[in-house]
């Protein structure tokens, strides 16, 4: 990453780089914020991943609701840029406990 500035895994050019004290020994995968090793110490993750919602509105067709945009074709579109599908958050219930609206969670 350091020579291509891309990340292997997704290719993606937005990097940050978190520099360290020099001086400081064995670090391991930490990033610290002080100056006492036990305190202020943040693990590196190595790779983060992107993450995409998208929301999905369930509307009242007489008794039954349906959802405004077709899950499916949403899954589909993302699948085609690279994205995989890994779950829904329930952002909007009903009084009856039914999913009113959800958000469809894509990471890269």
């Amino acid at each position: 990453m350091k020579n291509t500035k891309s990340c292997p895994k997704c290719g993606s050019t937005d990097i940050v780089r978190i520099p360290d004290n020099p001086n400081r020994h064995a670090s391991g995968n930490n990033i610290y914020t002080s100056t006492y090793t036990l305190f202020g110490k943040i693990p590196v993750i190595r790779y983060v991943k992107e993450y995409k919602y998208v929301e999905v509105k369930f509307e009242a067709k007489g008794v039954l609701f349906h959802s405004a945009s077709e899950p499916k074709e949403i899954i589909n579109k993302y699948a085609k840029e690279g994205y995989s599908y890994v779950g829904f958050i329930p952002t909007l219930i009903d009084a009856h406990g039914g999913f009113r609206r959800i958000d469809l969670i894509f990471e890269k």
